[in-house]
């Protein structure tokens, strides 16, 4: 159970203004919009709740060979607010026009007051699993291990929170083409609280968007989450197969292969309700109406049981245990990775507040899902990492000179990390804005006309990496369509990174032992760089303008912000 803080959480409470530099010039216009939130209540109880079970079991057929049955089974109950805080709407919004929805009594089509977030979710997931493990000697050199399985999640616990950020317990407004300045008569933000006020007025009464904008001249509609009448867990299917090799009594080899397919992947889309007038897009926006589907609600995020993902990666390891005072982990990954939307659907900033380009989370074509469908954020097609201990280094490495107290117990370790690039999408932010006080909520992908690298070095820090001439002119404030960009299909910088530790251990007395030494993080001082920024109409597009942070840190997991510097560390400790 948790407490969720509308105030904190229920987007621009004070509101949050989109525009361009003209329009902040001129007060307000075209390209400036308006999102609010207006909450009833400043915080609501919230239980998650999850149900497990679990049976295993391991069949030994003969001394080479032991099966493992599994059968896991989970209960993901539809979240629920003690206080009945949810709304949703009667049936799954599609975006079919709907030219009664303007006369229709808003408590007509939203059900508010509700117990539980979603409609419909699935009881119990069922979740067998088999293994294998198989010496094919006499010896117990060679042991190949095989796996498959089905795994299920949770749906995130942010898309419970937009089932209670809904009319009319909390009334969220995105109005365009108007003045700014919040104390001016006629502004967006005065519009907006009109808005809000009628609406929680008329709700309860039959109140109509049409009714309302009788009161309210200007009413703006409020944005709506909507959710799948039926809302499946995510599901993922998943395979391994692998085979351990022993090189000596203390050294190993293995090559592992592992798969995945993912089903059931929540994918928000925001633009079932857009639209884009003659005013706007005087040559129309194709995959777009001119005129609005349902008049009585503005963006509305309808959130699909519809997203897939794959998975296809090799992982070669080879490791020492600890002999002669050493020992060492080489490890060596290619993968692929692809899907609609990353991070589980929910819009995450997974590499920092800081990072360049955020996560495409939402559809550019509200009605083609796999359009979306390319490499994952997290595609890195190239790993490598090593790790090194030497212990008692120079007694190991056969310096016999000196006292004990002096040459022994010294203790040298070090990390090393490759990747090859993320990847990152194209998109075109001047076609956006204009889109955003039209109930459109996602990307606009840009469109190539030239040859496009597919990866962007380290050099686009002094040189731009793509130039605005290898893709269709701007929209600057008059889209006409769809990008045809594919979402992540450019690579980013390489990231490399080599941590080193120097230690001593020197016995102070039997149970007393004191070490001393130093650690540096980021022993080269090399700058990693994030993905350049990837917007068209930007002026620094292709340009990386930031570092990343490296995995570790003396900081802790991430240094806290986009940088990469070396970190060099003294230390001593008292062990008793």
């Amino acid at each position: 159970m948790t407490d969720l803080d509308f105030q904190a959480l229920a987007g621009p409470i004070n509101g949050s203004i989109t525009t361009n530099l003209a329009d902040f010039f001129n007060g307000g216009g075209a390209s400036t919009s308006l999102q609010q939130a207006f909450p009833s209540s400043p915080e609501e109880g919230i239980r998650l709740n999850t149900y497990g079970g679990y049976v295993a079991d391991d069949w030994r057929v003969n001394r080479h060979l032991t099966v493992s049955l599994n059968l896991r089974l989970e209960s993901y109950a539809s979240p629920t607010c003690d206080s009945n805080c949810f709304s949703r709407l009667s049936s799954a919004f599609t975006g079919t026009a709907d030219p009664a929805a303007a006369s229709t009594p808003y408590n007509q089509f939203i059900v508010s007051g509700q117990h539980n977030a979603y409609s419909n979710t699935q009881a119990v997931v069922w979740e067998p699993r088999v293994g294998i493990a198989w010496k094919p000697l006499h010896s117990d050199n060679t042991v190949i291990r095989a796996g498959a399985g089905i795994f299920a999640d949770e749906l995130p616990g942010a898309l419970a929170e937009d089932a209670a950020f809904n009319a009319p317990g909390l009334n969220a407004f995105t109005i365009g083409n108007g003045t700014m300045a919040p104390g001016a008569a006629g502004s967006l933000f005065a519009t907006a609280a009109q808005a809000n006020q009628a609406l929680l007025t008329q709700f309860h009464t039959g109140g109509s968007f049409n009714s309302i904008s009788q009161t309210v001249p200007g009413f703006s509609p409020p944005n709506f989450f909507s959710f799948p009448n039926a809302f499946d867990q995510p599901t993922y299917y998943k395979w391994n197969f692998e085979v351990e090799q022993a090189l000596s009594a203390k050294m190993a080899l293995t090559v592992n292969y592992s798969g995945m397919h993912g089903i059931h992947v929540p994918v928000a889309d925001g633009g079932l309700n857009a639209y884009c007038p003659a005013s706007v897009c005087p040559s129309g926006f194709a995959g777009l109406p001119s005129t609005v589907p349902n008049a009585a609600l503005g963006t509305v995020t309808q959130y699909l049981s519809a997203g897939t993902a794959n998975y296809n990666g090799v992982s070669v390891s080879l490791q020492r245990r600890m002999s002669a005072g050493v020992s060492f982990n080489l490890n060596y990954t290619w993968s692929h990775a692809f899907d609609d939307v990353s991070n589980g659907g929910v819009a995450n900033l997974p590499f920092g507040i800081l990072v360049t380009d955020p996560s495409v989370s939402l559809l550019q074509n509200p009605f083609n899902v796999r359009g979306n469908y390319g490499p994952s954020d997290y595609d890195v097609r190239n790993y490598v990492s090593a790790s090194l201990v030497f212990n008692d280094m120079f007694r190991h490495a056969g310096f016999k000179w000196g006292p004990n107290r002096v040459f022994g117990g010294w203790t040298l370790s070090s990390n090393w990390f490759f990747r090859t690039g993320l990847p990152f999408s194209i998109v075109d932010t001047s076609a956006e804005a204009p889109l955003l006080g039209l109930n459109f909520d996602g990307p606009i992908f840009a469109t190539p006309v030239a040859k496009v690298p597919g990866s962007c070095g380290s050099s686009a820090v002094n040189t731009p990496c793509l130039s605005a001439s290898q893709f269709a002119p701007a929209a600057n404030g008059m889209p006409t369509g769809f990008g045809t960009m594919g979402r992540n299909s450019v690579y980013g910088p390489d990231f490399f990174d080599v941590d080193l530790a120097l230690t001593k251990d020197v016995a102070i007395t039997e149970h007393v032992t004191f070490s001393f030494g130093a650690q540096a993080y980021n022993l080269f001082n090399h700058s990693n760089f994030d993905q350049p920024v990837n917007d068209i109409s930007n002026p620094q597009f292709g340009s990386s303008i930031a570092t990343v942070g490296p995995p570790t840190s003396l900081l802790g997991s991430f240094v806290g912000a986009g940088s990469s510097p070396r970190f060099l560390e003294l230390k001593g400790v008292v062990r008793f």
